[in-house]
């Protein structure tokens, strides 16, 4: 049987909330922030619960288009891409029983927060306190 590359969330620096179906991943050491929406939402569920495949992952869908392997595919190589997602030292796990309706998978990062989200609450901060950054001349005295 070849070896099946699996997939697995990074266990270090990646913190996450599905909030009503949208998962949004925060990447704590590079200040990144992900918006996940349709099948990448379940996938995500999925490779949190435990390590799978992509071929594994397109099995949880119902009714998915002809190329959902490769749209699935596309999803995890973004997901390496952003560091958010590792490959993972075990064999895939084996098809959902419950499959769910295919949503096309999106994806969305961010870097707008990134000053905030790798500021230290502690030290980089004004008087006022969090989110309050410290400007330069504070950081001076």
């Amino acid at each position: 049987m070849p070896d099946i590359k699996t997939w697995k969330v990074r266990s270090e620096g990646v913190t996450h909330q599905n909030i009503e179906g949208e998962v949004i991943a925060i990447h704590m050491a590079r200040g990144t922030y992900h918006s996940l929406t349709g099948a990448a939402a379940v996938v995500w569920g999925e490779l949190v619960s435990e390590p799978q495949s992509v071929e594994t992952l397109n099995d949880a869908f119902d009714a998915a288009p002809k190329d959902s392997l490769q749209r699935l595919q596309a999803l995890i190589e973004q997901l390496v891409e952003q560091d958010l997602v590792e490959p993972a030292d075990i064999t895939a796990a084996t098809s959902m029983n419950n499959r769910v309706a295919w949503e096309e998978p999106v994806m969305e990062s961010f870097d707008d927060m990134q000053d905030l989200l790798l500021a230290d609450p502690i030290h980089d901060v004004d008087e006022r306190g969090w989110p309050s950054l410290a400007s330069a001349d504070d950081h001076k005295n």
